[in-house]
């Protein structure tokens, strides 16, 4: 039984309008009655669900493993284009920071199929957004591919140096998987013209990323020789030469020979074999002067010198000698 004063106030909240509620206060609101009890319940649970959705907006996991793995797969093309097959992932180290909404991850991956292994690093960074954690920016710090094999066969060496030598003789082949280099070595002979000219031949390939491709050619002159020994002649009504040359010495530039030479100009021999030095004129082919009885040349007062010009041209359409525009045949 009600209290003299809850009868009370329970009257003057008829008379208000309002109806009564099992044994509990009771309020008014646009016209909906609500009881107070199921009020706070009803309080209680939307501030749980306010909690849960902010806790869901700033703190949606972060990439797993599983899924850098994967965006790695999907922005290294060396992996998709060469279908290699991750053997070790690792992330070194990792830097989430929710306030800034952003994620640092630092990786390494080691990768192969049959032809090679394939070693990488990166640095990867997520942002949150509120679709959740996406990938802002991939970088590769490091790559390298190490072939298992040297698939180059010396078929394709000798024909790469073909192209570039009319003789050569193979000598030995150097192989480095660790550095990816597979080197070979020759003799080779270069002809122009009446000019031979020997050299020690290095052809290097490199393998860079699934590929063996060359890296360089590389000649080093080890002889020169020149196809002109033998007796040159011209002769006209106006003159007559006739050179023997015994030996070319291209390291000391000199040229082993004796002449006789009979024109209107002079008349000269060399007045036995001699070894007379040569040089290079404009056009780089070798020239030397063939003096007046094999001396020094000398000057009769009026500025001209008594010896004849003689131009090797070793290169060329033209093969042979020539002196004082005279061209000259070998017999």
């Amino acid at each position: 039984m009600l209290s003299k004063s809850k009868r009370r106030e329970k009257a003057r909240y008829q008379k208000m309008g309002y109806k009564e509620l099992s044994k509990v206060h009771w309020v008014q609101r646009k016209g909906r009655i609500i009881n107070m009890k199921n009020l706070r319940r009803f309080l209680l649970l939307i501030s749980i669900l306010l909690i849960t959705v902010a806790m869901t907006a700033c703190g949606k996991s972060e990439k797993s493993n599983a899924e850098i793995e994967e965006d790695v797969v999907k922005n290294d093309y060396i992996i998709s284009i060469y279908e290699l097959k991750i053997n070790n992932f690792e992330v070194e180290k990792r830097q989430t920071n929710q306030n800034d909404k952003t994620d640092y991850v630092w990786v390494s991956v080691t990768a192969s199929n049959g032809l090679f292994e394939y070693s990488s690093s990166y640095e990867i960074q997520y942002t949150l957004y509120n679709a959740g954690w996406e990938l802002e920016d991939f970088f590769q710090t490091t790559a390298q591919a190490t072939p298992f094999e040297a698939t180059i066969n010396q078929d394709i060496a000798d024909q790469k140096i073909s192209y570039e030598f009319e003789e050569y003789g193979f000598i030995e082949r150097e192989t480095d998987l660790d550095n990816g280099r597979d080197i070979f070595y020759y003799e080779a002979t270069e002809v122009d013209g009446l000019i031979k000219t020997n050299y020690d031949v290095s052809l290097t390939y490199q393998f860079e990323m699934g590929e063996w491709n060359v890296l360089e050619l590389k000649k080093d002159q080890t002889a020169q020789t020149w196809d002109v020994d033998g007796t040159w002649t011209y002769e006209d009504e106006n003159c007559n030469y006739e050179i023997t040359i015994y030996s070319v010495d291209t390291k000391n530039r000199t040229v082993q020979l004796e002449y006789t030479i009979e024109a209107q100009s002079m008349s000269s021999n060399s007045n036995g074999i001699r070894d007379i030095e040569y040089s290079y004129n404009s056009y780089y082919q070798p020239v030397l002067g063939l003096y007046k009885n094999g001396e020094k040349p000398v000057s009769d007062g009026s500025g001209i010198r008594y010896y004849e010009i003689i131009i090797f041209k070793l290169t060329g359409d033209e093969l042979g000698l020539e002196v004082n525009n005279k061209w000259l045949y070998r017999q």
